[in-house]
């Protein structure tokens, strides 16, 4: 498609919301009674829409989509309240999970539904029956996917389990890695692992080291550029999405991405899946067609509302990787020791071959390196809180030591 006929981010959200409340009671019906089985189809899309909406919620979401994403809140909080929909999902542990992760979700997006009945389940989990739901898991995926459940919903995981999420993706990301031919499977299970890490793009990745972050949007690049070819736009548009997660440097597979992305969208506003056929919705009746778009497009349209939304709100807020033909800079960002201990040396006027046993300097090399992880995303989670604390050591260590040279200072004191 011609760069001069694509939409904007903007036209491609507007129509993209529109259709989704549109068919606002496809993905969550407003219903009295809930059947078993019509509970358990409608578990997947009104858990998807939750998902996308508390995501999108965080960036800066334009003003067309505001409306839609409220009332679309609105009516999961109706279906999680509601008592038929709740009994029908507690009938197995992993229909439980996702009921609870559903509630969280509502929860966390400024809705409250049942604040008794979330407190049962909190209490409940807490006190050593989430072994059940989310005990020992079959695949590292299933064991990532129940740890970050665990932590939307802010409970401990179950002892017996070894929820380390960040060396469950970095498993989850060799494995694609070492892989001649990656199915889609394992491309699902790669950046629902980025995503886990980064709270669906809405925070850094946590738990990732500079070169882990680079492999994995190596990885993510790769595939990509596979998806492009194959014009599968769900899993392109989780990838772009995971690309803004990892702060990948600028490619052209990005532009090719998000280029071909936009310019798939349906005229009434839906991204096809990869189930999608012109052909076979039009020899449906008229009137199925709309079920059919729903059914075949419903979880791509929300994984590129996601992925755009995240574009247009500039992106997650990191420091960018580092090219990889740079290995100075790289070895800069990643708060090198050594490098942070020759500023320091040439700062303080010691010779090169300086020991630096003062505690006070050598706290001063630490409080460098810790500031420069902090700002090279370095740090596992990064809060704010853990921006502010690395930068409290560096100043502390500078306010009562030697004075170093202005640059040093100002480059510490810039994150306090």
């Amino acid at each position: 498609m011609n760069e001069e006929n694509e939409p904007s981010i903007t036209q491609f959200l507007e129509l993209a919301v529109d259709w989704i409340g549109s068919n606002i009671d496809r993905f969550a019906t407003s219903r009295h009674h809930w059947s078993n089985a019509a509970a358990l189809s409608a578990l997947n899309p009104v858990l998807d829409l939750a998902i996308v909406c508390r995501a999108v919620r965080a960036h800066s979401v334009p003003a067309v989509a505001t409306a839609v994403i409220d009332t679309c809140l609105d009516r999961i909080a109706s279906v999680v309240e509601n008592l038929s929909f709740q009994e029908a999902l507690l009938g197995s542990p992993r229909t439980l999970r996702y009921y609870i992760w559903l509630m969280a979700l509502a929860r966390n997006a400024g809705r409250a539904p049942d604040a008794t009945g979330y407190r049962a389940v909190r209490g409940m989990l807490e006190a050593g029956y989430s072994e059940p739901i989310f005990g020992v898991s079959q695949s590292a995926q299933d064991a990532l996917e129940a740890g970050y459940i665990l932590t939307i919903c802010e409970i401990q995981a179950p002892r017996s389990s070894a929820y380390g999420m960040e060396s469950l993706a970095r498993k989850i990301l060799a494995g694609a890695e070492e892989s001649a031919n990656v199915s889609d499977e394992v491309a699902y299970a790669v950046t629902h692992a980025i995503l886990f890490l980064s709270d669906m793009a809405t925070r850094p990745v946590s738990g990732l080291s500079i070169e882990w972050r680079e492999r994995a949007a190596g990885i993510a690049g790769t595939l990509l550029s596979g998806c492009l070819r194959r014009r599968h736009w769900d899993l392109t548009a989780e990838l772009l999405l995971c690309r803004l997660a990892l702060g990948a440097p600028p490619d052209p597979v990005d532009a090719r991405g998000h280029s071909g992305l936009l310019g798939a969208q349906l005229d009434e506003g839906a991204v096809p899946g990869p189930l999608f056929s012109v052909a076979e919705r039009q020899a449906l009746p008229a009137w199925q067609r709309g079920q059919y778009t729903f059914r075949c497009c419903y979880h791509t349209t929300l994984a590129a509302v996601l992925y755009a939304t995240t574009r247009a709100s500039g992106g997650v807020r990191l420091p960018a990787l580092v090219a990889r033909n740079s290995q100075r800079q790289v070895l800069i960002l990643l708060g090198d020791h050594q490098a942070c201990r020759a500023a320091v040396i040439e700062e303080t006027g010691h010779g090169p071959q300086a020991d630096l046993e003062s505690p006070v300097e050598q706290s001063l090399v630490n409080a460098l390196v810790a500031a420069r992880r902090v700002t090279a995303g370095l740090v596992s989670v990064c809060p704010p809180a853990g921006q502010r604390g690395a930068a409290g050591l560096a100043v502390t260590a500078i306010d009562h030591g030697k004075a170093l040279g202005q640059p040093l200072v100002e480059e510490v004191r810039r994150i306090a």
